[in-house]
C-alpha cells in the first residue's frame, strides 16, 4: 500500500528539505526520556516496518511501557482500513483504550 514511491512523497510532503534526521521528522532520532504508556500498531507488510521495530527497541532503552500489536500480513496504517475485518477489530480496540 506504502511504495517506495509512497515514502518519497510523503517525505517530500513532510520533511521537504529537512534533515530525516531531525527527531521532529523521525522520531528514532529523538529522545523518548519521560514518554508516555504507548500501543504501537505494526505493520508486516508495511515499507516502514524495520523502523517500527527499531521504534520499540529504542522505547525499550528509554524503559517506556509500552505494547506492541503487530499486524501479521497487514499493510501501512491498516487498522484505519475499513474493508479489513482486521481493520475493524483493531480501530474498537484502540477506542477501548482510548476510553
Amino acid at each position: 500500500m506504502l511504495s517506495k514511491i509512497g515514502v518519497l512523497s510523503a517525505k517530500k510532503m513532510c520533511a521537504e528539505n529537512n534533515d530525516l534526521k531531525n527527531p521532529m521528522i523521525s522520531p528514532l532520532f529523538g529522545r523518548f526520556n519521560n514518554f508516555p504508556n504507548t500501543i504501537l500498531f505494526i505493520a508486516e507488510n508495511d515499507i516502514t516496518y524495520p523502523y517500527q521495530k527499531l521504534a520499540a527497541q529504542k522505547l525499550t532503552e528509554f524503559n517506556v511501557v509500552f505494547e506492541v500489536i503487530e499486524g501479521k500480513n497487514m499493510s501501512h496504517i491498516w487498522p484505519f482500513l475499513p474493508v479489513m475485518k482486521e481493520a475493524k477489530i483493531s480501530l474498537d480496540e484502540i477506542i477501548k483504550r482510548l476510553e
